[in-house]
């Protein structure tokens, strides 16, 4: 999107928009410093809708402000992915466990994901249709709350090491989400939990 596009709705929403796509892929880094006065310079806008978006992504998780060191994309030690994905396996386990039968319903619909997984260009686009299967399983459950700390601590997993992933961890993770499937199709709960952990790593 080019900064002349900008002039026909929210300056602070499609600034908001840019950045976080380029956090997402990568091209501005975790830790990277982000400046109002640049980021005004090359939208070709006042520094106020660069603020309110630099203000909204931090609010999401995107960025971090600290004193005297200014507004920068947020960054995870291994430690703080651990225990992100502690969280995210538990508020899945308990979606899976609680919405077994509605989830059920929903297995043609998993299938026809997991064979649209396969089928990515980037690792962005693959990170979308994954989201798109956990969404699912949570949608089952019916608890959009639940559904959003899940979302909201996944693309902090994601700002942490965008673009990082390589063929093995893809196949690792299909192939973790290949057996939580079949374990639904089973009817075995306690199967599908262990692959959840499996799938983040526990």
């Amino acid at each position: 999107m080019s900064p002349s596009s900008l002039l026909h709705s929210s300056l602070k929403e499609q600034i908001t928009e840019i950045l976080k796509q380029r956090i997402l892929t990568g091209e501005i880094k975790p830790g990277e410093r982000i400046t109002e006065m640049h980021l005004a310079k090359e939208f070709g806008t006042s520094q106020a809708p660069v603020r309110e978006a630099l203000r909204s992504l931090e609010s999401q998780g995107f960025l971090e402000h600290k004193t005297h060191s200014g507004t920068s994309v947020r960054s995870l030690e291994k430690k703080d992915i651990l225990e992100i994905n502690q969280i995210r396996a538990a508020l899945e386990i308990q979606a899976v466990t609680d919405g077994f039968t509605k989830l059920q319903e929903q297995l043609y619909q998993l299938e026809q994901i997991m064979e649209n997984i396969q089928k990515y260009e980037t690792s962005v686009e693959y990170l979308n249709k994954v989201n798109q299967f956990h969404e699912t399983v949570f949608k089952a459950y019916n608890n959009k709350t639940m559904w959003e700390m899940w979302d909201s601590l996944s693309i902090q997993v994601q700002i942490a090491s965008p673009v990082k992933l390589t063929n093995e961890i893809i196949e690792q993770s299909s192939f973790h989400l290949n057996s939580f499937l079949e374990s639904l199709k089973k009817g075995n709960t306690r199967k599908a939990a262990d692959e959840i952990r499996n799938y983040y790593g526990l």
